[in-house]
């Protein structure tokens, strides 16, 4: 590890890698919700003019409502597939648990965005956690030597270090070797920490294939399926639901528009 540490590493060429890896895995999911948003967007505009043209806000918020209910079925239609609603749980349920424990650890939200992270990483120059951040800036030498200083307390925890091992080797252009710990991550003695482990490895797994100009779905559909149960609040259904309360809000705040200036 060190002596691909010494090489001329580009912090800005990883960093563009790993913004790259990781929206892809996102996209084919974040496409949907973008088409959704824009709908929802377009659809209260309409209603909110209907309204006004009208004089009859309540015509405006069920013309609003019934147009984001045609953009939300357009929008969820992709979610008939079986592999995508597993891949959708699998990367919310992941993100959750990994928000949950970053912030049991540090005593901070988790950074997002390059900015966030810089700052992150001034403000705890020796907090838990930097290996994982310093990576995807590209610092690698100072990611190197935080892996080096963790000293694992259980299976589960090693096993994450080895994660960021093999993120390592991906972020610096090689392909990991993940077959070892595709073995051993059923043999993990903590069921909870196995499931979000498997998380780890299959978000991981999903950003080689994304390396390999290759599909991230079918790699989070399968993890899916393996670590069984996810939280009941990130699955499908109340994913959808909590993302067309989003129009109702929308359409409920255009009518209130609508009243104000018809009335």
């Amino acid at each position: 590890m060190t002596e691909l540490a010494s090489a001329n590493v580009d912090p800005e060429v990883v960093q563009g890698r790993a913004v790259h890896l990781a929206t892809g895995v996102v996209a084919p999911f974040a496409a949907v919700g973008r088409r959704m948003l824009r709908g929802f967007g377009i659809a209260s505009g309409i209603g909110l003019a209907v309204g006004i043209l009208t004089h009859a806000p309540l015509l405006g918020a069920c013309t609003g409502l019934a147009l984001s209910l045609g953009a939300a079925a357009a929008a969820w239609w992709p979610f008939h597939d079986a592999g995508l609603r597993a891949a959708v749980e699998l990367y919310y349920d992941h993100d959750c648990h990994e928000r949950a424990e970053w912030k049991a650890d540090t005593g901070t939200p988790m950074p997002r965005g390059i900015k966030a992270v810089e700052r992150w990483l001034a403000a705890h120059p020796s907090g838990p956690g930097r290996a994982s951040l310093l990576l995807p800036m590209g610092r690698i030498a100072e990611a190197d030597q935080a892996i080096a200083a963790i000293v694992p307390k259980s299976p589960e925890e090693a096993f994450s270090v080895d994660i960021l091992r093999q993120t390592r080797t991906l972020l610096l252009g090689g392909m990991p070797d993940l077959a070892p710990l595709e073995e051993r991550w059923r043999s993990l003695p903590d069921a909870r920490e196995r499931r979000h482990r498997r998380e780890c490895l299959a978000l991981l797994e999903a950003q080689v294939a994304i390396a390999a100009h290759e599909s991230p779905l079918p790699v989070l559909a399968t993890a899916r399926r393996e670590i069984g149960e996810v939280y009941w609040s990130m699955r499908t259904p109340w994913l959808l639901a909590k993302w067309f309360l989003i129009a109702v809000v929308l359409v409920a705040t255009t009518t209130a528009v609508s009243f104000a200036l018809v009335g």
